[in-house]
């Protein structure tokens, strides 16, 4: 397929120029210079690498792991070329077991069953259905503009809702799922709504879906980041723009319905463009990523990003600017392990301009785990980590993985492990 085909749907899902900007930034990050060798570390383990065929391409979304070390994911891309050849694949949901085998659970085929997962880890709750949403699809003879999705153990997909638009119940549910204790879904849109700026929304076992809040520009333009429960039962999220300086915020919301602006970014020095996933630690503290923003002079115009820290007085702290040679973008947020670690990708910049791991503890002190290269490693990682009990780290990148597979003679991504 032609390297346009391919770039049209990686960008066609968001409508943020600012998430646009970003993506078109990656591409020519990887056409860009390596800057110095990668670092070597023995602890990297590529699980999988896709092919581009049947079993998918282009991973934005990370791995969602089971008690038996089971991986589930989705890929943009790829798969049935039959009845998505338009779109060179639909997109698959796939399991990769303990010793690298992949296993694709669903292929998905367009308007009846939805079409390109997008950013959001699937869900997968304690009898082992898979849930998540698709960004385009639903709509017979139609594109369509998303649908929420389940995928039982045996691989046969339910669609549980398809979305209509406006303020009814949004569009384009690039976020993923989070199921509460009453067995309701939440999610986010990054359109639709009262003011087409994105929707958060509750869905019922039988697909139902209730609009919380509309986004009016305000409060935040485009939800991309799925969501995070504190105990109490309250969610957050990050949405990319909008505020009162259009560098993206970050919102709670509880389950009535009730939304609170936590905090507003600047650009520089503070963030901007806020993704991923964000971790809610015991005091009420939340932590995260943002893809620009932080130092200007290391990555003009914008900044390489930031690792942030929001006090429960809604006090921003900057735990870390990124440098060019760190890695730039972060845009998958941050995992935290038990004493409070926080891990998280860099999809470009590094030593190879192909993005890098990282990790920063509770002081901001920033170790790179890991750069990769671009080639059979896999490069340009948009996804967010997952971490089992040993402490093992598990995500995608988006590219590399094969020479001359997929576009940009780049690869298709690949599945990882690394030991920090």
């Amino acid at each position: 397929m032609s390297t346009g085909s391919h770039q049209e749907n990686r960008i066609l899902p968001l409508k943020s120029s600012g998430v646009i900007a970003t993506l078109a930034l990656a591409l020519a990050f990887l056409l860009g210079p390596a800057l110095s060798q990668p670092l070597q570390a023995q602890t990297y383990t590529v699980l999988y690498t896709f092919t581009g065929a049947a079993d998918g391409a282009n991973p934005y979304s990370g791995v969602t792991l089971d008690d038996a070390g089971n991986l589930y994911g989705t890929t943009f891309v790829r798969g049935d070329f039959k009845d998505c050849g338009l779109f060179h694949g639909c997109g698959v949901v796939y399991k990769v077991d303990p010793s690298g085998k992949q296993t694709v659970l669903h292929t998905f085929v367009g308007n009846s069953d939805g079409r390109q997962p997008y950013f959001g880890n699937l869900f997968r709750d304690n009898t082992g259905n898979l849930f998540g949403t698709t960004v385009y699809g639903g709509m017979k003879g139609d594109i369509g503009i998303g649908v929420a999705f389940k995928v039982a153990k045996t691989g046969q997909e339910t669609v549980l809702h398809r979305f209509n638009g406006g303020g009814e119940d949004g569009q384009q549910p690039v976020a993923g799922l989070i199921l509460d204790s009453d067995g309701n879904f939440y999610g986010a849109t990054v359109a639709g709504g009262s003011a087409n700026d994105g929707t958060v929304y509750r869905m019922s076992k039988s697909g139902k879906v209730t609009v919380l809040h509309s986004f009016t520009g305000s409060d935040g333009i485009e939800p991309t980041s799925w969501l995070n429960q504190d105990a109490a039962g309250n969610f957050y999220g990050t949405a990319i723009t909008g505020g009162s300086t259009g560098g993206g915020t970050v919102f709670k919301i509880t389950k009535a319905g009730k939304f609170t602006l936590v905090y507003t970014f600047k650009g520089a020095p503070d963030g901007g463009l806020p993704q991923g996933n964000l971790v809610i630690d015991k005091a009420g503290n939340i932590y995260g990523t943002t893809s620009e923003g932080g130092d200007a002079q290391s990555c003009p115009y914008f900044g390489c990003g930031v690792v942030f820290k929001i006090d429960t007085h809604g006090k921003e702290h900057v735990l870390h600017e990124f440098l060019w040679a760190e890695g730039c973008g972060p845009s998958g947020g941050v995992t935290s392990d038990a004493v409070g670690n926080l891990y998280g990708t860099a999809w470009s910049c590094g030593a190879q301009n192909s993005g890098s791991v990282f990790k920063v503890d509770k002081k901001g002190n920033f170790t790179k785990l890991y750069d990769f290269t671009g080639g059979t490693d896999g490069g340009f990682p948009f996804s967010s980590l997952s971490q089992d009990k040993a402490g093992n780290l598990y995500g995608t990148t988006n590219l590399g993985g094969l020479a001359n597979g997929c576009d940009y003679a780049s690869g298709c991504g690949v599945v990882f492990k690394l030991t920090p």
